[in-house]
């Protein structure tokens, strides 16, 4: 499998020496990069999308609890505060005429 494809799998997340690292039922193992929201999920049995980086390791994008429903893309801190402050501005010059 070529690096940067995209990977869906499911299986045992644990802790490892290495880092984060996927247990898959017929015996073979992922690294996962490890992030808070994988390091939230160790000890559990997991679904994750990402894209393989390296030989084993998966760059994570998705992480949730396996047999719960997928998340939906979540915009981060920094992209709700910029939308929010860009919003706020354009209400405020609005009230005193600008536009």
């Amino acid at each position: 499998m070529p690096i940067n494809q995209p990977v869906r799998e499911t299986g045992l997340l644990v802790a490892s020496a290495q880092g984060p690292e996927l247990k898959l039922p017929g015996g073979g193992h992922w690294q996962i990069e490890p992030s808070r929201a994988v390091n939230r999920l160790i000890g559990e049995r997991v679904t994750l999308e990402g894209r393989r980086s390296g030989f084993n390791d998966i760059a994570c994008q998705r992480i949730w609890k396996e047999g719960t429903q997928r998340p939906r893309f979540e915009i981060g801190m920094v992209e709700k505060w910029t939308v929010s402050t860009l919003v706020a501005l354009s209400l405020i010059l609005a009230v005193l005429g600008y536009f």
